[in-house]
């Protein structure tokens, strides 16, 4: 192996994964000026600088090295430039107190230097010693670095720390629409009526009409509502695609990962995928806190692995104005094959938003064709079959969806206030499938085994979305392509869990801060995965997500192991891959969903805790 040497790029590196990019380089090759504050520069007030002296950087589990990023022949310079911060930045400035005190090494088998040639945590990778010279140089595998410097396997990273591109970007679509429904509130006389408002049941029906900016102005006069406009004037200013020249997606016959919040992140979607995922879509995310340019809570969720071939981004909100420009600007700026609206999520009810939406149709109304009129996606909805017991409301709303410009429904066969504590409702599904054609409808609830799909299809739903199933046996991919049972031994589920932690480490980073996110998501994966039970042990076929796994198994450690669920030894698994977990470690137990007798299990968790 050939290897070149350069010194560690330091401690806050950028959590995006770009093994192709080096931190020190813009995105044009020449130095990258970003991390140094205007006002740190020379000649900048004191008040200012005393002011940026006191920010903290980001918090860290373990020390850190704060090292200065000088270009010079590849090298970054560790002595001979002073800190910025001076005596009040909280880094370690001394590479050999750093080294003195940095947490020891997991392993000596580094994922980000085996699979791209460099490590861009350099000295504060937590697998340093596989590519750390005698003088703690951060070597490089030249021959893989030059295949894969410049390129990223996810996508959708350019927005990472780019909180001005949002606040700068036009939302010229989203004002002409916003600006339609106030103008058709003050043709019928409504007063104090703003886009964030909910709608009388009598503006909607103008809508059709007013969705265009043309229509509008033949109605009120030829006061134009459009924002003024400079440069050249194209056809994309002047013409709305029809629905018929909008992207068109296949979703029959897929199978469909459920938007898993909390749980399904890259890794998991990777994993799913290689069992056989044919769709996957991001966690939920606010379209508040996206318009208020808090991309720090949902950037992550954009990220899209190359891998994911058919992907969508969830968005969730009950406001018209949030909705809408959240969807313009998902359709201009990142890549993404469609997006879904929560109109399903029972714990989104007390903020208006998720499930809430079915009781208020007509700004669920405004919400979807105003997404579709801003978007070249297409537009998706998942629901549930209602919020109260007594009550279905899927199918009063399913035949208005498809008129409003949804591209695709999911059903989720249960209603809100039942969370998981009923079977899902198929035969309602098959009824609302019915109802849906020609606008596919997927079923959800309760599939669990190639015969619940098969079972399914019977109903006339256009497709599956498996959530929880997977989260249990993601490899329930593969035995519904392949019509039979995994029998898959705890080695296998264990080999899986180590791939897991290799996709943690790609994407989150072999630092401290990385190694600490991927064990907490292994950590609350184990919380699911930890329920399947072998099918040798099963006493009817096919298995269910209401099984009550035993409380003990006799026999092989590994499987013991792998079936336990106290908390000791779900740590004892991610300790396993990314070493012993620090003095401070905290657990929190977040699955909440009431199955499985959960409420009694946890008060015996609760008394099994570390």
């Amino acid at each position: 192996m050939k290897a070149s040497q350069s010194t560690s790029t330091g401690a806050k590196v950028s959590s995006s994964l770009d093994p192709g990019k080096d931190p020190s380089e813009g995105k044009d090759g020449g130095p990258n000026n970003a991390e140094t504050p205007k006002s740190l520069e020379p000649g900048a007030p004191p008040t200012k600088l005393l002011k940026l002296s006191s920010a903290k950087p980001e918090a860290s589990k373990g020390p850190a090295v704060c090292l200065k990023n000088v270009k010079q022949k590849n090298v970054v310079c560790f002595t001979g430039e002073k800190c910025l911060f001076g005596a009040m930045c909280p880094w370690q400035h001394d590479l050999e107190k750093y080294i003195a005190t940095k947490l020891p090494d997991i392993g000596d088998c580094c994922i980000l230097f085996s699979l791209f040639g460099k490590c861009r945590f350099g000295i504060t990778c937590r697998f340093g010693g596989a590519h750390l010279g005698s003088n703690f140089q951060n070597l490089v595998n030249d021959e893989l670095w030059a295949v894969h410097k410049g390129k990223s396997a996810v996508k959708n990273q350019h927005l990472d720390k780019a909180a001005a591109a949002l606040k700068e970007f036009p939302f010229h679509k989203s004002s002409v629409y916003l600006q339609c429904i106030v103008k058709a509130a003050s043709m019928l006389g409504i007063p104090n009526v703003d886009s964030k408002c909910h709608l009388p049941p009598v503006i909607p029906s103008l809508m059709p009409s007013l969705a265009h900016p043309k229509s509008l102005a033949s109605r009120a006069g030829s006061e134009n509502l459009a924002q003024k406009t400079v440069g050249v004037l194209t056809d994309e200013d002047l013409i709305r695609l029809r629905p018929c020249e909008k992207k068109k997606l296949d979703f029959r016959g897929k199978l469909y990962l459920s938007p898993l919040a909390k749980w399904g992140n890259l890794p998991f979607r990777r994993i799913c995928k290689r069992f056989g995922a044919d769709i996957t879509c991001s966690e939920v995310i606010s379209s508040q806190d996206l318009c208020q340019g808090d991309l720090e809570k949902c950037a992550e969720f954009f990220h899209r692995h190359e891998s994911e071939d058919f992907f969508g981004i969830q968005v969730e909100g009950s406001a018209p104005e949030h909705m809408v420009k959240c969807a313009e600007f998902l359709n201009e700026r990142i890549q993404v094959d469609f997006v879904d609206i929560n109109a399903e999520g029972p714990v989104l009810f007390e903020k208006g938003s998720g499930s809430a939406l079915m009781m208020h149709p007509n700004t669920f109304e405004n919400i979807v064709r105003g997404m579709d009129y801003v978007s070249n996606v297409p537009i998706t909805v998942k629901l549930r079959s209602g919020i109260s017991l007594d009550e279905n409301l899927a199918h009063t709303l399913i035949p208005d969806l498809h008129r409003w410009g949804a591209a695709m429904v999911t059903l989720h066969g249960r209603v809100k206030e039942s969370t998981f504590r009923s079977p899902a409702d198929w035969n309602y599904i098959s009824h609302c499938a019915q109802i849906a054609k020609p606008m596919p409808l997927f079923g959800c609830g309760d599939i669990f085994s190639f015969e619940d799909v098969l079972k399914a299809k019977q109903t006339g739903v256009s497709g599956v979305m498996i959530g929880r199933g997977a989260l249990v046996k993601p490899w329930i991919f593969t035995e519904i392509k392949e019509m039979r049972h995994w029998d898959i031994s705890a080695q296998e589920r264990l080999d899986m869990l180590k791939e897991f932690t290799d996709y943690g480490l790609e994407y989150w980073g072999t630092d401290t801060n990385g190694v600490e996110k991927t064990r907490a998501a292994l950590v609350q994966w184990l919380q699911f995965l930890s329920r399947y039970i072998p099918v040798a042990l099963l006493e009817h076929q096919p298995p269910k997500f209401g099984n009550k796994p035993p409380n003990s198994l006799s026999g092989d450690y590994l499987e013991v192991l792998m079936s336990s669920r106290k908390t000791k030894d779900m740590v004892k698994i991610s300790e396993m891959f990314l070493g012993p977990v620090s003095s401070d470690f905290n657990f929190s137990w977040m699955q909440y969903m009431n199955s499985y007798e959960l409420q009694q299990d946890r008060r015996q968790m609760v008394c099994k805790l570390l």
